[in-house]
């Protein structure tokens, strides 16, 4: 795989391949009129949520949120009205191109749109809010970074053919305006959305129980046409034949131009898109926008934790590590330094279930374990409260 950063420096090369939006992409219109944006965080690896903060604090608005939030998912066609220009999932997140702005492309998620869809689609399943919430957070970011793939596949081509495909293609597309009533903001690929939402599907079936499967495939079945069709292309044939009509959507007037065959029932499209590639996905920025205060909540409702960059120690805990073995003591140590970086994934770093005030539990080596708590309202640090094994930290 050719590196992202190189691939658009090699398109910057090419007339008319790279351009610059004038909308700010983290920006997600709002009612409530212009305000300041809030600034996006980049997200590195798989994020822990926390919820135990949860606050509604302008119930009236969280309501009037919830249903907007609806309209706009569902595509009734009263969500233009109301400031949000994008149905199906993205009016929850959504991908910026690089071709359209190399300096803030990639995936953007709002915290806001976590909330909403966890109390809109997600609260019915017996898990826990913070499990919930890490579902909603996988669902939005499979689907867009399957636009990624996408994007991608189209810039291997504009390499080859010297041609700027995407823009070209996208420009067309806007332009004709085949839905009637939308405007070009609104305007989407049906076949690339239900290729997306397959992909997501297909990804999540490989970890999720059958219970959450039906509940997402319930969220995807009240999307606007082209989203929703992504519930019968999960098959790898029908899956296949979905990223194939995408990617010849995209390509079809080049191929004529240049008398490629891309209708060829032997190409295998699948393999011209990095979507097993963990090294590829990696490349691709991914940014989380707090704006909970938008939707009525209190800003600490819903956590997202990528590390933990400053730990106290409290007295409890100094006199129970120094009772520890030394190997313990020194994976101890060797742990705050790599959670200064980015935590493990759980089990190995979990909140504890029902603990009072919020616990979580990091694993060390031998079945050892250290308790920690998360920091005070208007603190940064958290708190190292006890550390043992796991008979003596009461895991049984």
């Amino acid at each position: 795989m050719i590196p992202v950063d190189d691939l658009i420096s090699e398109l910057g090369l090419i007339r008319n391949a790279l351009g610059e939006e004038t909308v700010e992409p983290s920006r997600r219109p709002r009612r409530r009129g212009p305000r300041e944006s809030p600034a996006p965080e980049r997200v590195r690896g798989d994020p822990i949520f926390d919820s135990g903060q949860w606050d509604v604090t302008d119930p009236d608005l969280w309501e009037e949120e919830k249903q907007r939030g609806r309209r706009a998912v569902e595509g009734d066609g009263s969500a233009g009205q109301s400031g949000i220009s994008r149905a199906g999932i993205e009016a929850l997140a959504w991908y910026v191109s690089f071709h359209d702005d190399r300096r803030a492309w990639g995936v953007y998620i709002p915290l806001s749109s976590l909330a909403l869809m966890d109390e809109l689609y997600l609260s019915n399943l017996r898990i826990g809010r913070d499990r919930r919430l890490n579902l909603a957070w996988s669902a939005l970011l499979i689907h867009e970074q399957m636009h990624f793939a996408v994007d991608y596949a189209c810039a291997w081509f504009e390499l080859v053919l010297r041609a700027p495909i995407r823009r070209e293609f996208m420009a067309r597309f806007k332009g004709q305006l085949p839905f009637g009533g939308l405007t070009p903001s609104e305007a989407y690929l049906e076949i690339e959305e239900a290729a997306a939402n397959a992909h997501m599907l297909r990804q999540l079936a490989r970890k999720e129980s059958r219970q959450v499967m039906r509940t997402i495939e319930g969220f995807i079945e009240r999307q606007p046409p082209g989203y929703k069709e992504g519930l019968r292309a999960t098959s790898d044939a029908s899956f296949a034949e979905a990223t194939a009509e995408t990617l010849r959507s995209y390509f079809a007037l080049w191929a004529i131009e240049h008398r490629l065959d891309f209708g060829n029932p032997k190409t295998d499209w699948l393999r011209l898109l990095p979507l097993d590639d963990e090294s590829a996905s990696s490349e691709c920025p991914v940014y989380v926008i707090n704006d909970l205060d938008e939707i009525g909540m209190a800003a600490g409702s819903l956590r997202l934790i990528q590390c933990i960059s400053e730990i106290v120690e409290t007295a409890d805990f100094e006199k129970q590590f120094r009772r520890q073995d030394a190997k313990v003591r020194s994976d101890w140590d060797r742990k705050k330094e790599e959670i200064k970086i980015r935590l493990p994934s759980p089990p190995r770093f979990e909140k504890l279930k029902d603990s009072k005030p919020p616990t979580w539990s990091l694993r060390l080596r031998a079945g050892h374990r250290a308790h920690l708590r998360p920091p005070d309202p208007g603190t940064t640090a958290w708190r190292a409260v006890a550390i043992g094994n796991h008979k003596e930290m009461g895991h049984g």
